[in-house]
């Protein structure tokens, strides 16, 4: 599946997904970001830039299904979300990394290190002493593209980003204190923001352009999301 397939078909034909409130924060209703303007998400992906070119599309294609199927319909893409919409959080880096550098960078913090070992993907929040947010969400790449083909790269790379921007900084974005919350109350938020962007990904009309191996990738996908949101909610 080319990058250039999925920007064509059109964020139109994937829904929003509905696990937030219907009611759209006011900070997400920015009609159009202008150009130039500062935005909040970075994106460091500079480790990318070695991979095999067909793993490079897959990486590329997971990015550009997140970006489309958003919880806010109206909203714009997250890339695109003007830093001044959320004056009090300095940045939301999302860095693109071997697990091997991730953990060298997490050494400081032996409970995001232990995280990150049972994770495929992390985000971290900081908070400045003048009280601003710094938040980061680390993805070990070689976790999906070592030994994997391009339809698992893009299915199960889309869910982990869907799970760690919509799920934990959309959250967090909304309820900065949520960022410092028990971990369970996390993670049952954002295996429901997850679960709800595979769904949406599979009802969508996109999805029946997909070929057969990228579909069952993204079944599968969501059959995992699914058990592992059952395991923070049942007798909850």
């Amino acid at each position: 599946m080319c990058l250039f397939l999925l920007f064509t078909c059109g964020a139109a034909l994937i829904p929003a997904h509905a696990a937030f409130s219907p009611a759209q924060p006011a900070a997400f209703a920015v009609e159009q970001a202008v150009q130039n303007t500062p935005k909040l998400f970075t994106l460091h992906t500079n480790s990318l830039q070695t991979l095999p070119q067909e793993q490079f599309s897959a990486v590329a294609s997971a990015l550009a299904l997140v970006k489309m199927a958003k919880p806010y319909a109206q909203a714009p893409d997250f890339t695109d979300i003007p830093q001044a919409a959320f004056p009090d959080v300095i940045t939301v880096q999302i860095i693109f990394d071997t697990r091997a550098n991730i953990s060298a960078q997490l050494a400081k913090g032996k409970q995001a290190q232990l995280a990150l070992k049972k994770a495929n993907g992390l985000t971290v929040t900081q908070q400045t002493p003048d009280k601003k947010y710094i938040h980061t969400v680390f993805i070990p790449t070689d976790d999906f593209t070592t030994n994997h083909p391009a339809h698992y790269i893009t299915a199960r790379l889309a869910v982990v980003l869907a799970h760690e921007i919509y799920g934990h900084v959309y959250h967090y974005l909304q309820e900065p204190k949520l960022a410092f919350a028990p971990e369970a109350q996390k993670e049952r938020l954002a295996y429901e923001q997850s679960t709800a962007f595979a769904r949406g990904i599979i009802s969508s009309q996109i999805f029946k352009s997909f070929p057969p191996q990228l579909q069952n990738q993204f079944r599968s996908a969501l059959a995992k999301e699914e058990t592992l949101l059952r395991s923070y909610t049942d007798g909850r």
